[in-house]
């Protein structure tokens, strides 16, 4: 490895914390990021750690005071209860001298309704910047994206909310999008384009796919 090159480093940033309604846990959290040492480290790091921060205070905010009412209303009619519990976690799809890509899903259980929220990163290693999707595909990717993503989810319709077609347009990002070796996918968040038990909807283009390719 290159002295002084930015990488992901082995050992993560992992924060933990509770929160308690009359002495009971009702809501714990757990937040697992990436860390980065050599050249711009520290713009990383901060992300991440921003992330995070705004992630607990998520919690503490939205989260807590359900998690707390719940409890309440279960033991009210010694109904079985579960403490609530939210996770953020990263898994890395694409990784090499260059680049790295990334998602970290915000998932939420014995929550209802339980939810998982995901967002990704995509990084120009030697700059420490985001890359932009159009800026890794070049001219005419919007289009050819596009196209292949409404022939995939008509074969898939079944399975989407009656104007999918609508909802792809309104809901789509060029920011949902993470790498993977053989191509990019697309991703909408949950309850964008099918029901929660869909989950988080992805669409994998492979990069023959588009023109001009990668």
């Amino acid at each position: 490895m290159e002295k002084g090159r930015l990488h992901r480093t082995q050992e993560d940033l992992q924060v933990e914390k509770s929160w308690d309604w009359e002495g009971i846990t009702v809501l714990r959290a757990a937040v697992t990021l990436p860390q980065f040492e050599g050249r711009r480290a520290r713009r990383l790091n901060r992300y991440y750690r921003r992330f995070a921060q705004s992630f607990l205070k998520y919690c503490e905010r939205e989260l807590y005071p359900r998690a707390a009412a719940l409890c309440r209303e279960k033991m009210a009619v010694s109904a079985p209860w579960s403490v609530s519990a939210a996770k953020l976690s990263y898994t890395v799809t694409y990784e090499n001298d260059t680049l790295l890509s990334l998602y970290a899903d915000a998932a939420e259980e014995n929550l209802p309704p339980c939810q998982t929220l995901r967002r990704a990163d995509t990084w120009e290693l030697s700059s420490a910047l985001p890359l932009p999707l159009g800026e890794l595909l070049g001219e005419g990717w919007k289009k050819a994206l596009r196209k292949r993503i409404r022939d995939e989810a008509r074969a898939r319709a079944e399975s989407f909310y009656g104007d999918y077609r609508i909802r792809l347009r309104r809901f789509f990002s060029s920011r949902n999008f993470y790498l993977r070796e053989d191509g990019v996918c697309l991703f909408y968040q949950m309850r964008t384009l099918a029901p929660a038990s869909e989950g988080i909807v992805e669409f994998f283009v492979p990069y023959e796919a588009l023109e001009p390719t990668v």
